[in-house]
């Protein structure tokens, strides 16, 4: 079984074996000199097949610095350094709003805990995210995260992953308790004390559509080729949003029915549109669940829904009209659920 020290106590084994030697030494040097004195100064005369006090003494020093040496060698490795990596995003990929970011870990210490904080370089602005990674017990680690608002997609951002300790945690903790009773997010100008960066990540957010507020303070999805528009509308918990053309005309109102339990904050996650235009799908999340509602313009009604967890995921559609989510195929009878 491998023993690890700490610095301080490899210090100590070192200093300890410099003093045995040093002390061996002495006791050499002074039988040496009590030999001379008692022979009058003649070197003794070696008997065949023993060797002189001078070998033995220079083999007894050889001996103990490889004893001690290599028992700091083999004992004094020391603990392993903390090693962080992103493993996604790689840098200057392009990304959507919300993403969940993933890496490894090694020699992560106890004490420690993993953050992903999101630093603007044009604000000079520190973002932590809610809450500490997840750490498998492999040293994979997993951690949702907002890059930005809705309307920053033109900015570069980069995602740090970076240790906390106790003191750390609770500076971040004060940080995210504050924020919702100001109702902005100003950022810290510079990490806590205990905060130790490991990786770097810089990125930029994909094209995604566009989202605005009509006057009345309502979110407005825009399809990519700004032919279509959905707006939440004000009804809390009723789920309905209404389509329009580029004109301004009504397309469709919908009712996206509630699946994942609790009520529609009116708060759409993400949104995906279809080559055509002609379908879309919408992500909710509420009370640890969540769903994705598909939407056609056609049929100006839910057509169906796919159940997910309550983390983001990234939307799609091929060009078939099949919703793909996280890249992964969705569309097959088992998992589409019939509004």
């Amino acid at each position: 079984m491998m023993v690890h020290l700490s610095q301080p106590v490899i210090v100590a084994l070192i200093g300890l074996g410099g003093i045995v030697i040093q002390s061996t030494a002495e006791l050499i040097k002074h039988v040496l000199q009590s030999r001379r004195e008692r022979t009058g100064g003649v070197p003794p005369t070696p008997r065949p097949g023993r060797p002189s006090v001078p070998k033995l003494a220079i083999f007894a020093l050889l001996l103990l610095m490889a004893v001690v040496g290599g028992g700091v060698a083999v004992f004094g490795r020391g603990t392993p350094a903390t090693e962080l990596r992103i493993t996604y995003p790689r840098d200057s990929a392009q990304v959507e709003m919300r993403e969940m970011i993933r890496g490894t870990s090694r020699g992560l210490r106890g004490r420690d805990s993993v953050w992903v904080v999101v630093y603007i370089p044009d604000l000079e602005s520190y973002f932590p995210q809610r809450g500490a990674a997840t750490v498998q017990a492999d040293g994979v680690w997993n951690a949702p995260v907002q890059i930005g608002a809705e309307d920053e997609g033109s900015r570069a951002f980069d995602i740090l992953v970076v240790t906390a300790d106790r003191n750390a945690r609770a500076a971040f903790h004060r940080y995210l308790e504050q924020v919702p009773r100001e109702g902005h997010w100003e950022g810290l100008k510079e990490l806590p004390r205990g905060v130790v960066p490991h990786h770097r990540a810089t990125v930029s957010r994909a094209s995604t559509p566009s989202v605005s507020r009509d006057p009345e303070g309502h979110r407005v999805f825009v399809s990519p080729s700004g032919g279509f528009s959905i707006r939440e509308e004000p009804e809390v918990g009723r789920g309905r949003l209404t389509v329009y053309d580029r004109a301004g005309g009504k397309v469709a109102r919908v009712k996206v029915t509630q699946h994942s339990g609790g009520d529609f904050a009116n708060d759409i996650k993400a949104v995906a549109w279809s080559a055509d235009e002609r379908r879309f799908g919408v992500m909710y999340h509420e009370s640890g669940a969540g769903h994705v509602s598909i939407v056609d313009l056609d049929a100006k009604r839910e057509i169906g829904w796919i159940p997910v967890d309550s983390t983001y995921h990234r939307l799609g559609f091929l060009g078939n009209g099949t919703l793909v989510v996280n890249g992964r195929r969705i569309a097959v009878a088992e998992r589409i659920v019939s509004p």
